[in-house]
């Protein structure tokens, strides 16, 4: 009787074995899949879209935008500035290990600026021992349009079937001045 239940126990496993090694599939070693993820940079907040093509190599793109206003009146001047940062990336990332660390090399679409006005409220106002009339100042700051980017970075959702990671970039934008 014991015979017979290490028998049949041993042809259970068998049987299972055979069955799972039959029907499971190989999982792939690497996922190359189509990802979406919310962004957050000095650039303002945005949404990056990136593609893993082979177990090294990925492209990546998006977008970005902040605005912020100030308007204040302070010792008899009244300031407006305005700031705006919106651009567009592409990316391509250059996985040397095949894991998380990442080179890169892309473009913005730059339309990143800042502009001001300094107008006095009464006709003549004094800065130190000097009195001075001024109607207004203004500013304006712009860069190209096209900048160059490269950097390095951290991806642990490349290559992972995951669907929550972490992505860190350290890199530099070349944007000049237009």
């Amino acid at each position: 009787m014991i015979k017979t239940a290490h028998l049949l126990t041993f042809l259970f496993f068998l049987n299972s074995f055979a069955y799972g090694q039959g029907t499971t599939q190989e999982k792939p070693d690497y996922h190359l899949g189509f990802r979406i993820a919310p962004r957050i940079s000095t650039l303002g907040g945005g949404l990056e879209f990136a593609k893993g093509l082979t177990p090294s190599f990925g492209l990546r793109g998006g977008f970005n935008y902040f605005t912020y206003g100030y308007d204040a009146t302070e010792s008899d001047v009244e300031y407006n500035l305005d700031l705006e940062l919106k651009s567009l990336g592409l990316f391509a990332d250059w996985h040397p290990f095949k894991g998380s660390f990442r080179l890169s090399g892309g473009f913005l679409i730059n339309g990143n600026g800042i502009e001001g006005k300094a107008k006095p409220t009464t006709a003549n106002f004094e800065i130190g021992d000097g009195t001075y009339a001024l109607n207004s100042a203004s500013l304006e700051i712009s860069y190209n349009t096209f900048a160059p980017y490269f950097g390095l970075g951290w991806d642990t959702t490349f290559g992972d079937e995951d669907n929550w990671g972490f992505c860190f970039d350290l890199g530099l934008v070349y944007s000049g001045s237009a």
